[in-house]
């Protein structure tokens, strides 16, 4: 899960009221036990073409680090499956937080943490790697890449781009007396059937250090993404990855700790900062910002920011519908009861509709902490052909002291 607060200042400010919408429905699809089933979510959920859901735990399973699981939709109800249980060891991965990717064959990727290999990087006796869950026969999990001290590790955001995986570590090039400050890489699959690594860049710690986020592409093949912290700048970066003839050239585009970031068909991007802004809340409640591509750079607007506890604190990553609209959680605030430290509400979901006047925001749901769950994880919400939005809470539901996690759906 990425850092829960960056501190942003200085922004434009460009926003209309919050509105709470009427008649909201949400539906909990599935509340974990915490055992064999997992629990806790770190990643969204995705769609196959059937509309069944995937997904991944960071613990639980029959070795407690974590599963990939299936949620079968029959007939109005969904059934868990469990693809996967991750065995954290020298021939497997451990610990998955990654929201999963599909190549055209309906194959699953993620990442874990730890496991993998024989390992040796930086205090921890495994570095992670990158699994693949074959349709074919079956489901089959494989690790497909492990991560050494030299190609870096701890993994964790993953995107498919061309047939090509590319992902982030948040340590390494290292070895076991020195972490590294992480990497940016591409596993393309070769002839033989076995994928190859390329890094792409390694951070330096001046560059920015610890990314996590998915990366994303640009029309013209451009990679984009952020990092929490850099040397000079406590507030991270967002940093432009280049495809050039000598190779890729990282600069930075502009200088805050976002989290995972969108485009729009204009070649604009969108993301969240998680704190910063209003000091209703206790390190500031969070904005949704646009980065505008212009002719000599990148021009900052923010389209909503959230005021105070009760309209929400630190945004997550966000979705497009067709129409234009911006969907995304909070992990804190709203309505709810919840207590998370000193922090208080158990999250929300909304939506920012454009308007001549602004983004105008609206509340879609707040969590109770009760079935429904609570804090959801800041992920990538999952959007159907109807509408509906479905995603994972950390916490909440039926089980255990302060539950083990939903998988939840928003009704319009």
């Amino acid at each position: 899960m990425k850092s829960f607060f960056a501190l942003v200042a200085g922004l434009a400010l460009t926003i209309s009221l919050p509105m709470v919408a009427a008649a909201q429905k949400e539906i909990t699809l599935y509340s974990f036990t915490g055992g064999i089933d997992g629990s806790t979510q770190f990643g969204g959920v995705v769609f196959d073409s059937s509309g069944n859901l995937y997904g991944t735990n960071y613990f639980g399973g029959t070795s407690g680090y974590g599963t990939v699981f299936e949620l079968e939709a029959s007939g109005g109800s969904w059934t868990l499956k469990t693809l996967h249980s991750f065995a954290g060891n020298s021939t497997d991965v451990g610990h998955s937080a990654s929201t999963l990717v599909s190549d055209s064959k309906g194959n699953l990727y993620g990442t874990g943490y730890m496991g993998g290999g024989p390992g040796d990087c930086y205090q921890q006796e495994t570095c992670g790697g990158v699994f693949e869950l074959s349709k074919s026969n079956g489901w089959k999990e494989s690790v497909i890449f492990a991560f050494t001290p030299k190609t870096g590790f701890s993994p964790s955001g993953l995107t498919m781009y061309k047939g090509a995986l590319y992902g982030t570590t948040e340590f390494g090039p290292g070895s076991i007396t020195q972490v590294g400050y992480g990497t940016v890489y591409e596993l393309s699959l070769g002839k033989t059937g076995k994928w190859k690594q390329t890094i792409l860049h390694s951070f330096n710690g001046n560059d920015g250090y610890e990314p996590a986020t998915d990366p994303v592409f640009d029309k013209q093949g451009n990679l984009y993404g952020s990092t929490p912290y850099t040397f000079t700048n406590q507030a991270g970066d967002i940093y432009e990855l280049k495809h050039g003839t000598s190779g890729w050239k990282l600069s930075q585009i502009d200088a805050m700790a976002g989290g995972d970031m969108i485009f729009d068909s204009s070649g604009n991007l969108y993301l969240s900062l998680g704190g910063g802004g209003s000091a209703n809340c206790e390190a500031g409640c969070g904005s949704v910002i646009e980065l505008q591509k212009t002719g000599t750079g990148w021009k900052q607007v923010t389209l909503y920011e959230f005021t105070d506890v009760t309209d929400g604190e630190e945004p997550g990553t966000l979705i497009f519908d067709a129409a234009g609209n911006l969907y995304g959680t909070t992990f804190l605030g709203g309505t709810g009861s919840c207590v998370f430290y000193q922090y208080s509400g158990c999250g929300t979901v909304f939506k920012l509709s454009p308007g001549s006047g602004g983004w105008k925001k609206t509340t879609l749901y707040n969590f109770t902490g009760g079935t429904d769950g609570e804090f959801p994880n800041g992920s990538p919400l999952a959007m159907d052909a109807s509408g509906n939005l479905y995603g994972a809470t950390l916490g909440g539901a039926t089980y255990g002291t302060s539950g083990y996690g939903t998988i939840y759906e928003i009704q319009p």
